[in-house]
Order: C-alpha cells, then structure tokens, then sequence
C-alpha cells in the first residue's frame, strides 16, 4: 500500500493508504470526503464540549441577549429549557459567557461520559494515524451515543450538536467553511505538478506499493501551492549543526598538520649525531 501525507500548504492534514492502481480522480474525491469529515467530527467535538460545560443551546431569537435584554424585547420564557434536561439527577448551573447556551450543565459524571468521548474521538483522528471513512463513521457513532446517553430526550433541532449530526449544519459566514474543500474546486499537486485525474497513481508514482509521498491539496483559483520553507525551530538546528560540523573539520584539520615533525625535537637521530659530535658539519 503506498501512504500518502496529505497537506495543505506546510500542514499536515491526514495520512492515508491506497493502491498504486487507483485513478488520481477516485484518490481526489476520497481526500476532499475524508477532510471534510474530519472537520465535521472536529467542530461536533468542540459543540459536544460546549454542551457538557454549557447545556443545550438557547433559541436563536436568545442567543447573545442578557436576561434584562429578553424582558425588554418581551420575549418571555424559553418554553424548551425544561424540555431537554440531562440525565444523572438534572443540571448545575455554568452560565456560559457568550449567552450562547442556558447555563443548565450536566452533572460532573454526566459531563465525563461527554468529554471522554470527545478525548476518544480525537485520538483516533491523530494525524500520524492512517484515515478511511470507517473511523469517521465510528467517530460519529461515538458523539451520538454519547450524546443520547446523557440528553435522553434528545436535543433543540436548532443545537449545533443535533445540526451537525443531522447533517443540516449551516456553516456560511463562519471561519469553518474557509476549511472545507469542494470537489469542484479542490486540486491535488504532486512533486509541483498537478495529478492527471483520469491516469493511476502509478502513472505518476511508479510501480513501488511501499512508497512513501506528500500530497498537496490547493483549489483551481490557487494554483500550485507553494514550496514548504524552514520553520524557524528547522533553521536554527540546521545552522547548529552546520556550526559543528565545521568546529569537526577544523579539529580534524589541527590534528593532521604535521608541521612540528620539522622541529629539531622531533628528530629522533639528533641526540646520537650530538654525542658523536656530528653536528653542524658542512660538507664541501
């Protein structure tokens, strides 16, 4: 099986397997299903947190108004804040400062079951380990049944948590859609040159099933993403060890001059030649 890291630009997204025999196009579209579902396991594991320290979601027509706020618009009670109570004995209050959320958190053991889910989930998604749509689906498996475990009655149709696993998520104007890639638009660059869709890997990568690659994802508009640079942590250990390689050459250099062999110390008949009395003798 080759591996393939895929980045975007210096960034490692994931790490996957495949064959040398599948088609640049099939590899393009597993690529853009698996990122976006990593992002859509990812932004459920942040809800799910926001829900164990929070509670469920307010109504949109609340979310970000202070109590006196709500009196003055007259909107009256929220008729679902009892309606979706957690289970393990009811609720203890964390207001949550974005008023985002009622503030009705599950109970200390009922908040575990949710975030060592979520702990979980993410370890399963490292980037060092590699990724099919099968661990997605388990991920995704896993938050909901965390979910309904701790929320029996369910959640607000209009909690991100039940949005997402609905998959009715609206992500327009958010900072996460810039993250999600669209078949369309999405490229694959390999080696600085754009994967031919319609050619196998092979074509392109050779006939060794144990390669090794990167991978780089960019979008049409894009163009080819550019060359990864040195991070400054790179530099500076490259510069350090440059230095001592040199320091190295230097001491191997002082230790082969032989110049002191010249000295007359250094010659080993001269004490014989002085007892003799042979020395300074000039020969005509």
């Amino acid at each position: 099986m080759v591996r393939i890291a895929v980045k975007s630009d210096s960034q490692l997204l994931f790490h996957l397997e495949t064959t040398l025999d599948q088609k640049g196009s099939t590899l393009k579209d597993l690529i853009v299903k698996l990122q976006n579902g990593r992002l859509k396991v990812l932004r459920i594991c942040n809800q799910v947190q926001s829900l164990a320290q929070h509670g469920v979601q307010v109504h949109p027509q609340r979310q970000g108004l202070l109590e006196e706020q709500i009196q003055e618009l007259n909107l009256g009670r929220d008729a679902n804040l009892d309606r979706f109570p957690p289970e393990g004995g009811g609720y203890q209050d964390c207001p949550d400062p974005l008023q985002q959320r009622t503030g009705r958190a599950p109970k200390p053991e009922m908040q575990k079951v949710l975030n060592a889910t979520v702990d979980r989930v993410k370890a399963n998604l490292r980037k060092d380990k590699p990724m099919n749509w099968d661990v997605v689906e388990e991920a995704l498996a896993m938050l909901s049944g965390a979910v309904k475990v701790v929320y029996t009655q369910g959640l607000p149709d209009y909690d991100p948590v039940q949005m997402e696993l609905d998959n009715k998520e609206d992500l327009c104007g958010t900072q996460a859609a810039k993250s999600v890639l669209d078949p369309e638009e999405t490229t694959l660059w390999f080696a600085s040159k754009e994967l031919v869709l319609d050619d196998p890997l092979s074509q392109r990568l050779g006939r060794n099933e144990k390669t090794k690659v990167v991978f780089k994802v960019s979008t049409r508009s894009q163009g080819r993403p550019p060359k990864e640079g040195f991070s400054p942590e790179t530099q500076k250990k490259l510069q350090m060890d440059a230095f001592k390689r040199m320091e190295e050459v230097r001491r191997l250099e002082r230790d082969a001059d032989q110049s002191h062999l010249n000295s007359p110390w250094a010659d080993s008949g001269g004490l014989q030649r002085k007892f003799q009395g042979l020395n300074n003798i000039s020969w005509k």
